[in-house]
């Protein structure tokens, strides 16, 4: 469509209103009618996010129609939410959309979501009126049954990640600005070289590498080369919030590893002391929606550091929309006694595939 417009509120613009918020306005021209987008209802990634819709036959002028056009908020034990911040766009067949964002919950009674917003599609009609709905019967969901698809369209689902067939600036990003030096990268492995820079720092860029979690049903491992600093494996939603599962050395060269809780203030950790001689061992998070469990093989011995509950990292919680991020980190308490790097390999993240 042709998007007259991005523009700011200025005072009011609409009769009848009841006074929320209005934010994102596009104004669209389709044959007589200019049809003005905007989002009513909140501030934050919340379940009763809507999509509102108003019309006028001229430019500038004062907007009557005010319509409920997407929204899933009384769709009650529902896991798709929080539907908002959608676009109309019309395709070279002359179809109508609306991409729009949206978040899964952890469980359709659970109002707990950890995988962040979600771009969604659905698609619009206009009425011989001029005016249009929206998805199914003006709801957004999981599935949308349509014959405006071309057969030859086929939906591939990934459900297994690996070194080999993912990239830096692709599917693995950082936080803030990298110290571009402390990565070296290979379709084999990761060389992360740790600074003083803890993962609980937001002023400055931790070692550390990620990729968004898609599914709360997933498989995250990787083989690591214990080297003299801290080094493993993080469920990472912000600063504040992260669980980890990881090495350190100890002061005596002792080597213990440790299934870590950072919830804000309140820090919680698991050790177990590691055999001296131990080279490499295996790191792995298995999540479900409700529980993420914590293990490590290393010498033919499989440790099982017990479960965490998903939902304390989840934007309920945290208070950040973005989603969970599964991450390798380095840290270097000591960097003045050396140059160190920590090698990782067989690294796979997998999905269940329903």
């Amino acid at each position: 469509p042709e998007i007259i417009s991005h523009l700011v509120i200025v005072g009011c613009y609409c009769r009848n209103t009841v006074g929320n918020i209005g934010y994102r306005l596009h104004k669209y021209n389709r044959d007589l009618y200019f049809i003005r987008k905007d989002i009513v209802s909140d501030l934050s990634a919340v379940t009763g996010r809507n999509n509102k819709c108003i019309r006028t036959v001229f430019f500038f002028s004062l907007y009557d129609l005010f319509l409920l056009v997407l929204t899933n908020r009384d769709l009650g034990g529902y896991l798709l939410q929080g539907c908002g911040h959608g676009d109309l766009v019309d395709d070279p067949q002359g179809n109508w959309w609306m991409l729009h964002l949206g978040f899964r919950q952890i469980h359709r009674w659970v109002m707990h979501h950890i995988t962040g917003r979600e771009v969604c599609l659905v698609p619009v009609t206009f009425d011989a009126d001029g005016w249009f709905t929206a998805g199914t019967d003006g709801t957004a969901r999981l599935e949308t049954v349509t014959d405006r698809i071309p057969e030859t369209v086929v939906q591939r689902r990934e459900t297994c990640f690996t070194l080999r067939n993912t990239a830096p600036g692709r599917e693995w990003v950082f936080l803030q600005n990298p110290h571009r030096e402390n990565y070296t990268f290979s379709q084999e492995r990761f060389l992360l070289r740790g600074t003083v820079t803890p993962l609980s720092s937001e002023q400055d860029s931790p070692t550390w590498i990620g990729m968004r979690l898609a599914e709360t049903a997933f498989r995250f491992s990787a083989e690591m080369e214990i080297a003299p600093q801290e080094a493993g494996l993080t469920v990472y939603m912000t600063a504040s919030q992260h669980y980890d599962l990881f090495v350190r050395t100890a002061t005596d060269g002792a080597l213990h590893l440790v299934r870590r809780a950072q919830l804000g203030a309140i820090m919680q950790e698991e050790t177990v002391r590691l055999p001296e001689n131990a080279g490499h061992v295996t790191l792995t998070v298995q999540g479900d929606p409700f529980t993420m469990r914590f293990y490590a093989s290393v010498g033919g011995a499989h440790i099982d550091l017990g479960a965490l509950e998903t939902k304390y990292l989840s934007t309920e919680v945290a208070c950040n929309f973005t989603g969970v991020m599964l991450g390798l980190y380095a840290y270097d308490a000591a960097p003045e006694t050396g140059r160190k790097e920590t090698a990782f390999s067989d690294l796979r993240l997998t999905y269940d595939a329903e």
